[in-house]
């Protein structure tokens, strides 16, 4: 009987690494989702601000051509 429990202890332990390595592969995971989330955002923001600053020139532009026909 002891025997018998002393096994079920192991498997119990073993399972138990088993899960905790899990959740650790998990968390990293995660991270480096977010961190990849966090670099498109920070991409995303950059075109944005790129494209605005293009469209104020391309509007500047428009603008100085107007006033040169007047």
């Amino acid at each position: 009987m002891k025997r018998q429990q002393e096994k079920i202890n192991t498997m119990l332990l073993i399972l138990l690494f088993i899960v905790l390595a899990m959740n650790v592969w998990s968390g990293l995971e995660t991270a480096k989702l977010n961190q990849r989330y966090e670099t498109s955002v920070e991409l995303h923001e950059k075109s944005t601000k790129e494209f605005i600053s293009y469209l104020d020139d391309l509007k500047n532009q428009v603008r100085n051509r107007l006033d040169l026909q007047e």
